[in-house]
């Protein structure tokens, strides 16, 4: 992730630098909440002068504290969900099942 930023589309443009690696088939967590607009906004991913991806999203991704991802994982359409950082992105959580009596 060298050479690459997470930016927004302000006048100030938020920048938001990354470092490491993501290793074949590995994960990413990237935590831009304190550059969030409220009212929504668009994140991009720039590496060097080149923009990879971009996500607009709306005050409901803020508000309801729901993650952005791509499903399947890195190459789908952007579904809004529950954060799963460490895991394949879903967007629903898992279900939950209570075996008391």
């Amino acid at each position: 992730l060298a050479g690459c930023k997470l930016r927004d589309s302000s006048a100030s443009g938020n920048n938001q630098t990354l470092t490491g690696t993501i290793a074949p088939n590995g994960f990413a967590v990237f935590n831009y909440d304190n550059h969030l607009n409220a009212e929504g906004d668009t994140i991009y991913l720039i590496c060097g002068n080149k923009q990879i991806d971009s996500y607009t999203y709306s005050s409901a991704l803020v508000a309801d504290g729901k993650s952005a991802a791509r499903q399947p994982d890195g190459t789908g359409n952007f579904i809004l969900g529950v954060p799963t950082p460490g895991f394949p992105n879903n967007a629903f959580p898992p279900a939950i099942h209570d075996f008391r009596g």
